[in-house]
Parts: C-alpha cells; sequence; structure tokens
C-alpha cells in the first residue's frame, strides 16, 4: 500500500485477484470507497510509492519492472521500464521528483522526474537489494538488503558507496 503525501487517496496492490488473468492496483478514499482500479497488470504489484506532490504513482511489478501512473490524465501508464525481469524490491521517491528502484538483479536505478532512466549501477554490498529510501535533501540513497544484514550509502547521483561516517 501507499498513501499520497496529502493523505487523500490510498493504493493498494498486491494478491488482488487477477482478474481475466490479470493483475490491479485498487484507489481508496481515507474511508475506504473505492476511487478506481488500475487493470490490465501483467503481474502483482509488489511495492508503491506516490511521487511528493501526489500526481505519480509507481507500481514495481513481480516480474515485469516498473509502472509510473498520472493521476492527471486518470491513472494512465505515463512510463514504464521493463529492463529488470526479476522482482522489483524497492522504490522511492526525492523531493525533485526522481526515482530510485531496486532489483533482485542486484542492481539500482534511477529515473529523472520526466522518469527516464539516468543511472543504473549493480550494487555489491549485497545479492538481492530491496528496500530503498532517499535522504531528504536527495543526494543519498539508503539500500537495505534481503539478503545481508547491511544499508549501504550512496551518492544519489553517481551510485557509488560513500564513505562511512565516524560514530
Amino acid at each position: 500500500v501507499a498513501i499520497t503525501p496529502a493523505g487523500d487517496l490510498i493504493a493498494a496492490g498486491g494478491w488482488t485477484g487477477g482478474v481475466d488473468g490479470k493483475y490491479a492496483i485498487y484507489l481508496f478514499t481515507p474511508e475506504g470507497h473505492l476511487v478506481k482500479r488500475i487493470s490490465g497488470l501483467t503481474n502483482l504489484a509488489t511495492h508503491l510509492a506516490f511521487s511528493p506532490d501526489g500526481r505519480w504513482l509507481a507500481a514495481a511489478l513481480e516480474r515485469d519492472g516498473i509502472r509510473i501512473f498520472d493521476r492527471e490524465s486518470g491513472w494512465t501508464t505515463a512510463a514504464s521500464d521493463t529492463d529488470c525481469g526479476d522482482p522489483v524490491d524497492g522504490l522511492a521517491f526525492a523531493k525533485d521528483g526522481r526515482l530510485a528502484t531496486t532489483c533482485r538483479d542486484g542492481h539500482v536505478r534511477v529515473y529523472n522526474a520526466s522518469f527516464r532512466r539516468i543511472k543504473r549501477q549493480r550494487i555489491t554490498a549485497g545479492d538481492h537489494p530491496a528496500g530503498i529510501a532517499f535522504h531528504p535533501d536527495g543526494d543519498r540513497l539508503a539500500v537495505g538488503f534481503q539478503d545481508t544484514p547491511a544499508v549501504l550509502l550512496l551518492d544519489a547521483q553517481t551510485l557509488k558507496a560513500r564513505p562511512r561516517q565516524p560514530d
């Protein structure tokens, strides 16, 4: 699930029934009223994230990369990237609209505010990067892993590991 920064909309994905062999994302009001069903997904949405302004909904699909849906066009697909054939395990937006993802193929990907991929980097602190988050100032990324108890700090522009700060 994900909630808009304004708190006016909640998105839910996952095992949503697979109607006609397809999956869906459901959009609800905070009171629980169904607003929209984004249907026709080829795989289940494993992670969801809204952009800071609430316009964009990013969906990580189990085996089909990512999709970006545009609120202003009735939640139509605005962008996609199917480069990662493995599950995408993390999504995060920066304040400026950049999007970062982790994929079980071992890569972190960063997209600009127009959702064009600008960086792809294999991460070596573990085999399966999972969770990801931007620092509030947008200059760093924190990456967690499924296979090792580690958190890696990356420069958000270069995706190079940042030096560890003293305790």
